[in-house]
């Protein structure tokens, strides 16, 4: 089975696309937008510290020892809180993490970080329209800083640009569009021309990356395609071939089975004829000893009455004697037939059980073989009725790249090592 080639796409230009891809990398500018104020005395960063250093690696142990840390902080300051929703991330607890930045929201609304974590963390967990509410709230604590420093402006507004983007892009089909171009206005209003176009740059950016992404795994489906299509050529020819040699080899099974039966049936059918005449000589013998005994009864009967008679009127009883004699030796003769009779039936029984026995068990043997030649031919056949309907990716893959295409993290990223490292970089201050 040969069909012909799909056309690869240019390889270069597939790499070239896939490098001009702008991802997370160059995303991950985050820094610490609400410095502790008033400055952390030694005292009330230990906690702090211990959180981002000692129990920063991942391990279940160390995740329950930087909870219970946490806990047994005399305060929840901000800082505090910002550092436990790193450690909490850190270590894949997502869940933890909103409960902090929740906390921190409430206790310390005007903490910047606080709104950043829970607009970036609802959207990361497809809660879109509090992201949305949670960029209004933003907007209103931005709007109260007057003196607020042009790159933590930039730095917010960049993220906000990539999340709305993210929200207009890749999972447009799940937002609340309404909802969406009214927090677009909100965030908007009063923006500077240089924080607008930010916005507005990392916002089409994204939705460009998404673009360029499904025509990268467009390309890729093109490729994997092809890819299929020689396997499956390939494939098709050894199935084809592996078919006919299944139905060769059927085709031999069948006579074969037809020719044990037959040799069974004329083997058992002889054993049975001879056994229906050792049966008849059996059944004559028996007739024989009966009447043997029966003339012997008669005989010992006239013996006896001979033996009554006196003397002088008693016969001679030698020639009774002697048909006595030759009687018991014929039943002698005829009982001993008999046995050999039925020691050549119980033979013959044996013999008869053990044909079909073999038979049996020829014909279940070849029957196991017909079956698993049956099996094989139809599994091929099935599979090359699928190829016949043409190459695909596998399901995996594609739900692989439809999940990467879909992933809030494709687009933007919280560098925790980043946040980590401004954290500290404040307590050494």
């Amino acid at each position: 089975m040969r069909a012909n080639l799909i056309n690869l796409p240019n390889l270069t230009a597939l790499l070239a696309l896939l490098c001009q891809l702008t991802f997370v990398s160059i995303y991950a500018n985050s820094q610490i937008l609400s410095p502790p104020s008033p400055a952390l005395d030694r005292t009330t960063s230990i906690p702090i510290r211990t959180l981002l250093t000692e129990q920063w690696e991942r391990d279940p142990r160390i995740a329950l020892a930087s909870k219970r840390t946490f806990e047994a902080a005399n305060s929840h300051s901000g800082a505090l809180l910002v550092a436990y929703t790193v450690n909490r991330l850190r270590h894949n607890r997502t869940d933890d993490a909103k409960l902090a930045v929740r906390e921190l929201t409430d206790r310390h609304p005007g903490n910047l970080d606080g709104w950043v974590f829970k607009m970036w963390l609802n959207t990361l967990t497809d809660d879109f329209d509090a992201a949305l509410v949670n960029m209004r709230s933003l907007k209103k604590q931005i709007d109260k800083h007057k003196n607020l420093p042009p790159s933590t402006q930039q730095t917010i507004f960049k993220r906000v640009g990539r999340l709305i983007g993210y929200m207009q892009g890749p999972v447009a089909n799940r937002i609340n569009d309404q909802l969406l171009n009214d927090t677009i206005g909100v965030i908007s209003n009063g923006l500077t021309p240089e924080l607008l176009k930010l916005f507005n740059v990392n916002r089409l950016q994204v939705l460009q990356d998404y673009d360029d992404l499904v025509k990268v795994q467009s390309q890729q489906s093109q490729v994997e395609l092809a890819k299929v299509k020689i396997a499956n050529d390939a494939e098709a020819v050894a199935l084809e071939r592996e078919v006919q040699l299944l139905e060769r080899t059927e085709s031999q099974l069948l006579p074969e089975r037809q020719r044990i039966r037959d040799d069974g049936s004329k083997q058992i059918s002889a054993i049975e004829r001879q056994g229906q005449s050792v049966e008849q000589q059996r059944n004559q013998i028996s007739s024989d000893i009966l009447a043997t005994e029966l003339d012997l009864r008669y005989l010992y009967q006239d013996l006896f009455l001979a033996q009554q008679q006196p003397p002088r009127f008693r016969v001679s009883t030698f020639n009774l004697q002697n048909q006595i004699r030759n009687a018991e030796f014929a039943l002698n003769s005829l009982r001993a037939n008999g046995v050999q009779s039925n020691n050549q039936l119980n033979s013959l029984q044996a013999q008869l059980i053990n044909a079909r026995n073999g038979t049996n068990n020829r014909l279940r043997a070849i029957d196991k073989e017909i079956k698993r030649v049956n099996g094989a031919k139809r599994r091929n056949l099935g599979k090359l009725a699928r190829i016949a309907k043409g190459p695909k990716v596998a399901d995996g893959k594609r739900e692989s790249w439809r999940s990467r295409a879909a992933a809030l993290r494709t687009y933007d990223e919280l560098s925790l090592e980043l946040y980590r490292q401004n954290i500290l970089d404040q307590l050494t201050k």
